[in-house]
C-alpha cells in the first residue's frame, strides 16, 4: 500500500501510515469509507500534513463519483479512454469518456492524450460548456524515438519551456513515452512558483 503515498518520489513509511490512519479511523469508521475513499483522505491527510504544496492525485475509479474528485485543481488530466471497468463506468467509450470527464472543472484547464478524435470531441464539449481551456497532446515522441527495455522506457520530447529532452521512466512500454510527454505538458502548464528549474 505504501506506493499510493509518495513524497518528493519516495514511500512514507509504515509506522508513519498506521499512525495517520489510527488518527482517521474514527471518521473513517463513521462515515463507512471504501478503501479507496479511505486512502484517499489518508492521502490527504498526509500532504496537509507534510506541508506539500503539488500534489499529482490520480482517479482511483473513472473521475466523476470518483473520491478524489473533491479537490480543486489548478490543472486536470486524461491519459486516454478505454474500454474498463465497463460495470461501473459504462459499455461504450462514450459513455466511459463522460465518466471521466466529470473530473473536469469551471475554468480549469484539461490536458488529454487521447488519440480516437471522436472522444477527444466528448471531452473538449465538456471543457467548452464548463469554459475550461483543452489541449490534446500529441505525443511529440516519434515511433523511432522510443527505446522500451525490460526496466524502462526512454523517449524523446519537445518541450517549449526547455527544449529538446530525452527521458526516462521506470515504467515499460510505448504508451508510457505517451503518457511521459503528457506528464511534461502539464508541467509546462503548471503555476511558475512549482516549475523546477529543469
Amino acid at each position: 500500500m505504501r506506493e499510493r503515498f509518495q513524497i518528493g518520489g519516495a514511500p512514507v513509511g509504515d509506522g508513519e501510515l498506521r499512525e495517520l490512519a489510527s488518527e482517521l479511523d474514527p471518521d473513517i469508521r463513521r462515515h463507512s469509507l471504501t478503501f479507496f475513499e479511505a486512502a484517499t483522505a489518508l492521502a490527504f491527510h498526509l500532504f496537509r500534513k507534510k506541508g506539500v504544496e503539488v500534489s499529482v492525485i490520480e482517479v482511483g475509479l473513472g473521475g466523476r463519483l470518483d473520491a478524489t474528485n473533491v479537490v480543486a485543481p489548478f490543472l486536470t488530466a486524461i491519459t486516454n479512454v478505454d474500454l474498463d471497468h465497463c460495470d461501473y463506468l459504462g459499455s461504450t467509450l462514450n459513455e466511459i469518456a463522460m465518466e471521466k470527464a466529470g473530473i473536469i472543472k469551471s475554468g480549469v484547464p484539461l490536458l488529454t492524450a487521447e488519440p480516437d478524435g471522436r472522444i477527444r470531441s466528448v471531452l473538449s464539449a465538456r471543457c467548452e460548456a464548463l469554459e475550461a481551456p483543452f489541449t490534446s497532446v500529441e505525443s511529440d515522441a516519434e515511433k523511432t524515438s522510443i527505446d522500451v527495455q525490460e526496466d524502462h522506457t526512454a523517449f524523446d520530447v519537445s518541450t517549449s519551456m526547455w527544449g529538446d529532452l530525452r527521458l526516462q521512466t521506470p515504467l515499460v512500454g510505448e504508451h508510457q513515452a505517451v503518457n511521459g510527454a503528457l506528464a511534461v505538458a502539464l508541467l509546462e502548464r503548471m503555476p511558475p512558483r512549482f516549475l523546477p528549474d529543469r
